[in-house]
């Protein structure tokens, strides 16, 4: 399920049982493209890496409390900023995720 309005657009999406939320600017054209985890952005905000991009009463309250800022993130002037920190924070936490290994 995709909610949108002028300033961001919000994604719920149900996997094994589990419901993840992501971002994405409603001015992005093609509909499979930068699109963040909750995960992703709230270690933008904070600084902090986060545990989940689940759906979890921690993730509710970050996002109940930080709407505004999110919302602020996507906006035309902010985004190339954000979508390029953004992207470095995906590829930071797949290398966290994913460390190469030595031979």
């Amino acid at each position: 399920m995709v909610l949108e309005d002028e300033d961001l657009r919000i994604q719920f999406v149900k996997d094994r049982g589990q419901i993840f939320l992501d971002f994405q600017a409603p001015t992005t054209k093609h509909p499979h493209k930068n699109w963040f985890s909750i995960d992703i952005v709230k270690q933008k905000i904070t600084g902090k890496i986060a545990a989940s991009s689940e759906i979890i009463p921690e993730n509710i309250e970050f996002l109940r409390n930080n709407l505004e800022e999110i919302k602020d993130l996507f906006s035309p002037s902010k985004l190339d900023d954000t979508l390029g920190k953004l992207d470095q924070l995906q590829r930071d936490r797949a290398k966290r995720m994913f460390p190469k290994r030595k031979s």
